[in-house]
């Protein structure tokens, strides 16, 4: 069955998300340059995964969005009339996998495309052809940069996964999605990356209240 997975963690958090595990890769964008982002590219963080805008009418760029971001460049999927989807190839077998997100517009997760109140944020991971799991998380519709979603794998490594906003039947909607901070995993996760994880979404979500307080 599909995971309900909502967790806000902040950037300097992130990195605990890879804690335990041997081999594993961290993608925050910012040392590639700004522009256009070609199908089939890899950031200059890791050459294990290469990216590409499963749409028709396929766009990705890297730049500081705006969305009322302030974690530096994300990979942008775009453009917003044609359902886009992010498909991560690795090269290797991946235990674990989570990535922040952002531009969930309330406008159009409410009067848009999909079924309004239902979108959810989608990830999907696959082994070869074969759908291993389905996470979703709600999107809070603020715009900002400041959702995770994550996987850990049951069970099969994965090879490949796909993100996107969809409606309630988990079909894309037409929404550019922004995209940072991909943590991942290609070594078995040890106990005490399960500790981390758990952590870092506690304090995560923790540290956004305050900040959002002050």
């Amino acid at each position: 069955m599909p995971k309900l997975v909502s967790k806000s963690i902040p950037l300097g958090l992130a990195g605990l998300l890879t804690v335990g595990a041997e081999a594993s890769g961290f993608i925050n964008f910012e040392s590639d340059p700004s522009g256009p982002f070609l199908n089939g590219s890899s950031s200059l963080n890791s050459p294990l995964v290469t990216f590409s805008n499963l749409s028709p009418s396929d766009g990705m760029a890297i730049f500081n969005s705006g969305f009322d971001d302030t974690i530096g460049q994300s990979l942008v999927v775009f453009p917003e009339s044609t359902g886009v989807t992010l498909r991560m190839d690795f090269s290797d077998p991946i235990y674990s996998l989570s990535l922040m997100f952002g531009n969930d517009d309330p406008f159009l997760l409410v009067q848009g495309l999909g079924s309004g109140f239902d979108d959810l944020a989608v990830l999907n991971l696959f082994d070869g052809s074969t759908l291993l799991e389905t996470i979703t998380v709600l999107p809070n519709a603020n715009t900002a940069m400041d959702q995770t979603i994550a996987w850990t794998h049951s069970g099969t490594p994965a090879n490949r996964a796909e993100f996107f906003y969809g409606d309630s039947n988990l079909n894309p909607i037409d929404l550019i999605e922004t995209v940072d901070n991909i943590a991942f995993s290609t070594e078995v996760p040890e106990p005490s990356t399960y500790a981390a994880i758990a952590f870092a979404g506690a304090v995560g979500v923790w540290s956004w209240r305050r900040s959002r307080k002050a």
